[in-house]
């Protein structure tokens, strides 16, 4: 029992290691592109983007999805040498993979650059290619640690590889900025970050690997079929899971320039407009570390109430997730839909395609909720529902895009995404309450949730309001900042005290949140 029990603080331990790394990770990932966009502009941002989804399911495959799997196979292996033996096995089927991707990349590069409606992203697409070349080794090393319990070296790996990769870019786009290159070659130069931060974060685990490279292995009972079948349906499956939004971004690439030109813009003036368009993936993706982060704080009880086998504890936990994930980042996205000018100006230098970034940023909710009902599924050992969430987003997406877009211009980029990641949360609702039988969405907590969101509203319009009038015209980046610290200061107070006199959560359901039991404390010393 003791045994047990200590197992289950390792793993708990590792988690935590693991998240943590991940979210500063994502955090640096979402920081960089304002900086990015500012140096380049609006054109160069959109060469950046344009490409960005390749790298992002690359890394998706090396760091969340297969490593995964892998690690899974590792722990059912019986000892060390059968482990080794394993991951050597599946090293040489995703380098025979990996190849194939690559060829089609350095290959196939002109035919999808003609079909994003850009031939020069050609030697854009070729510098993101090589990093294909190190995911075998990232994702078999990262495997091999987590399925032993050491989280350390896929964390530390994960770090490094934004830190070198974002410098790189940071670099390239002041270079390009100063000297005025041309933004493709910009485009190509910033890419190439991506195999070297690859590089960098193989390095780090060879160093943790090293202590393993003279043992053989043992090969492993199962069959070369049976393992490329794991790698490719499993695989694939959790891959997809982890690559919601990337998915969003990659249809984007292929759909919204072309609908731009539909709608009658020409050339350069579609490549700047998609390039505003794209402001939102960094807002988008502070909100989901945010959002999910909440969530994730429950994923412990979660896992110990599978464990325990307790049906009830697994229930109310799986409802405070959906819960807390609903009601924090609808406050939290409104409030940033609400300052959505303001917010734009500050990060971006220019007020242009403010309405469509708020109505994109509305997808945080939806997509924070998606990744939260998938917790729930695979805690249970359910894939297929989020994978049939996943397809059917992408599926709507691809299919309404470009006529959207073609449509209505810009902004149906926007509602397309929002339309699509709401019918995988529908998918997704059907699936979580036909196997927890429960349903968190409480016609009572819907309307306490939009009381304290208008009253959050309406605090943050009267305070931007009131400080417009005593700001100049055009006040500038910094006195916009210090106004938009005041309006969501007051409006993250007036949102919390509403959720708290609501009662919208009980006790216990407060003391299970970060942050949150500390200012119920606070709340309750003062009454």
């Amino acid at each position: 029992m003791m045994k047990n029990n200590s197992q289950i603080q390792t793993v708990m331990s590792g988690a935590g290691i693991l998240t943590l790394s991940s979210l500063i990770a994502k955090a640096l990932s979402a920081a960089y592109r304002i900086p990015l966009q500012n140096l380049v502009g609006n054109i160069g941002f959109y060469i950046y983007q344009q490409v960005y989804p390749i790298y992002g399911i690359g890394m998706t495959f090396a760091l969340s999805g297969l490593p995964v799997l892998i690690s899974k196979l590792v722990a059912e292996e019986p000892d060390l040498e059968h482990r080794i033996g394993l991951v050597k096995r599946i090293n040489v089927l995703l380098g025979i993979t990996a190849l194939l991707i690559f060829g089609g990349l350095q290959f196939g590069a002109p035919l999808i650059a003609w079909q994003m409606g850009d031939i020069n992203l050609v030697p854009v697409i070729r510098a993101v290619s090589w990093m294909f070349l190190l995911m075998p080794f990232l994702s078999t090393s990262r495997g091999f640690f987590q399925g032993t319990l050491n989280m350390v070296p896929t964390a530390i790996s994960q770090v490094v590889e934004q830190i070198v990769r974002i410098s790189i870019i940071i670099m390239v786009a002041i270079l390009a900025h100063r000297n005025h290159w041309d933004l493709y070659l910009m485009g190509r130069n910033a890419m190439l970050s991506s195999p070297i931060g690859a590089l960098f974060s193989s390095l780090v685990l060879i160093v943790f690997c090293v202590p393993l490279f003279r043992r053989r292995g043992v090969r492993p009972q199962i069959s070369n079929w049976q393992l490329t079948k794991k790698l490719f349906k499993e695989g694939g499956t959790i891959c997809l899971l982890s690559a919601l939004m990337i998915m969003m971004q990659l249809v984007d690439s292929f759909t919204i320039r072309k609908g731009l030109l539909v709608s009658g813009l020409d050339g350069l003036m579609s490549q700047d407009v998609k390039g505003v368009y794209d402001r939102a993936q960094p807002l988008v993706q502070v909100g989901l570390v945010i959002g999910t982060s909440f969530a994730s704080a429950a994923l412990p009880s979660l896992a110990k109430s599978i464990q325990d086998r307790q049906k009830t504890a697994f229930r109310s936990t799986a409802q405070l997730m959906v819960k807390s994930s609903l009601v924090i980042t609808v406050l939290m996205t409104v409030g940033m839909m609400t300052l959505m000018p303001s917010i734009n100006l500050i990060l971006f230098g220019s007020t242009e395609g403010s309405l469509t970034l708020a109505v994109y940023c509305f997808s945080i909710v939806v997509v924070t909720l998606i990744t939260t009902d998938n917790s729930i599924l695979q805690g249970m050992g359910n894939f297929k529902v989020g994978f049939y969430a996943v397809v059917t987003s992408v599926i709507i997406k691809a299919l309404i895009t470009e006529a959207l877009v073609g449509q209505i211009g810009i902004l149906g980029g926007s509602i397309s995404t929002v339309i699509a990641l709401m019918g995988g949360l529908l998918v997704n609702e059907v699936g979580v309450r036909r196997l927890i039988r429960s349903n968190p969405y409480s016609i009572e907590l819907l309307l306490k949730l939009t009381v304290a969101t208008g009253l959050m509203v309406m605090v943050v319009i009267l305070i931007q309001t009131g400080l417009m009038a005593l700001l100049p015209p055009r006040p500038g980046r910094l006195l916009t900042l210090l106004m938009v610290i005041l309006a969501t200061t007051s409006g993250g107070v007036t949102a919390m005290i509403a959720v708290l006199k609501l009662k919208m959560f009980d006790d216990n359901e407060l003391l299970s949140l970060p942050i949150v039991n500390r200012l119920v404390r606070i709340h309750k010393e003062g009454n």
